[in-house]
């Protein structure tokens, strides 16, 4: 996470690298099965880094709690229920410590999560992005919920703040619509405002109010030419408006954060300022899929968009983070929930965000688990195994198909034909159906077009829960169940 404080470039050291013949699509994308495994694994490691209290990890225990919870939370996908009972149990312990960490009094930061000295904008954030996933493991959740996004509302750069502050997204540009680390007024940086927002959306939306100084913050970090205050034109996002500090200039954290504000503001997706930036995001990915030997965050350092290439080669403006800064898989995170908002996942599509994303994850996680962490935006090994996980998700897995399936007609004679179809549905999971057609091309006199039905549940005929074996008959022009 990135300091107030200023850190010295690191200087990159151009490699020669020729770029011919190298291609960002050239890979072979896991499969949803894949996917699944690699967050099951991943939830496995976490399942070893819980502390006794209830926490995970030791330098940022709130955030490396949260995001242990949001890991534990795409594995159920919202029902903890589902879980088995000694990891109920984790859940619910460090649902119970998160809880303890939020403040409860009456003064101005009531509802925060941590010090409001220290992170309030990051911790509650994430806090709440946690508790979203973690309905009904606690009485205290939806109160929670409730005072935590109180809190956020007045760590915003605007009138809701408190202190309150008046102010306009194009007098003071450099702030307003955004948030701060902290209560401290007159500042904003992406990184804080993509965590506020998120916890926001996730517990019942971005308000009105608030998107709507939010966007016109948006517009000011975007280093895009209709943007009087970028320092470039390539449609990156920045850390800050109007900053010159090469490695928070159109790097991936921000872009994937400017997304996200985008779609949680409800921008749609012909804005010029949208498109500028899924552009922008597809390159970061490319060039992530040119670098697997480095896995490293990367900015770019030119006017305008450039295509994918390896830094330090020769012409090529893209440049990595380095150790400081890092944020692989912080990126990987925002970069998939941004374009995510905009275009949608196809894992077999070699060029689609999400089957970058998931490749470049699931070719790196180490065999206990865990992704590495890269860099201090990481923040450390359960932070970048979160946010792989958060980035991942859980991948749709089509339902196996139904076996024995037959078809013969019971009835002829007069104008409409009877046909028993039946079959029989996957064990395991349980669930399945078959696709049915009319084809009319074997039945020129036949005016009805093609009829669909999609799959049903294991053990319904076309509605009837009575079957076990599901069995229709279409009878002219309906289908009706029988058992």
């Amino acid at each position: 996470m990135k300091r107030l404080a200023a850190i010295l470039a690191t200087l990159g050291v151009p490699l020669g690298i020729a770029l011919g013949g190298l291609s960002a699509n050239a890979f072979t994308p896991p499969g949803p099965l894949d996917v699944n495994a690699a967050v099951e694994k991943g939830v496995a490691y976490l399942d070893t880094r819980q502390n006794t209290d209830g926490s995970f990890g030791d330098n940022y225990p709130i955030a490396e709690t949260a995001l242990a919870l949001i890991s534990y939370g795409v594995r159920d996908q919202g029902d903890y229920t589902t879980l088995s009972a000694a990891r109920q149990t984790k859940v619910k312990n460090a649902v119970a410590w998160l809880l303890s960490q939020q403040t409860t009094n009456a003064s101005d930061s009531n509802g925060v999560f941590g010090p409001a000295d220290e992170y309030p904008t990051y911790y509650t954030g994430l806090a709440l992005a946690a508790l979203s996933f973690s309905k009904g493991t606690n009485a205290g959740v939806t109160n929670g919920i409730t005072a935590g996004r109180s809190a956020l509302i007045a760590l915003f750069q605007g009138p809701t703040h408190k202190p309150t502050e008046a102010c306009t997204t194009v007098t003071n540009w450099q702030y307003c619509g955004g948030y701060n680390y902290d209560f401290g007024t007159g500042r904003s940086d992406e990184s804080n405002t993509g965590f506020g927002l998120t916890g926001l959306e996730l517990t019942g939306g971005v308000p009105a109010a608030l998107a709507t100084l939010d966007v016109g913050w948006q517009r000011n970090v975007q280093e895009i030419a209709s943007n009087t205050h970028a320092t470039q034109a390539d449609g990156g996002g920045s850390y800050q408006p109007g900053t010159d500090y090469t490695p928070f200039v159109s790097n991936a954290n921000d872009t994937g954060s400017l997304l996200f504000g985008y779609g949680y503001d409800g921008v749609p997706a012909a804005d010029a300022g949208v498109q500028a930036g899924i552009k922008f995001a597809n390159d970061v990915l490319d060039v992530y899929e040119l670098t697997k030997a480095t896995r490293d965050g990367v900015y770019h350092a030119a006017t305008n968009e450039e295509a994918a290439c390896v830094p330090g080669a020769n012409g090529c403006h893209w440049q990595f983070e380095g150790s400081s800064e890092g944020g692989y898989h912080y990126s990987m995170w925002s970069l998939s929930k941004g374009i995510g908002e905009y275009v949608s996942p196809n894992l077999a599509d070699t060029s689609n965000f999400y089957a970058k994303v998931a490749d470049l994850l699931v070719t790196q996680q180490s065999a206990d688990g865990s992704w590495p962490q890269n860099g201090r935006d990481d923040a450390s090994v359960i932070g970048a195994t979160g946010f792989s996980i958060f980035a991942l998700g859980l991948a749709a897995v089509p339902p196996p198909a139904v076996s024995g399936f037959t078809a013969s007609s019971f009835h002829s004679g007069g104008t409409c034909s009877a046909v028993h179809l039946s079959w029989t549905n996957p064990a395991a999971p349980n669930y399945g159906g078959v696709q049915i057609v009319r084809r009319t091309d074997r039945s020129p006199n036949s005016p009805r077009p093609p009829r669909r039905r999609t799959p049903r549940p294991a053990g319904t005929a076309l509605g009837s829960s009575r079957c076990r074996r599901p069995v229709a008959a279409f009878r002219c022009g309906r289908w009706e169940p029988c058992c």
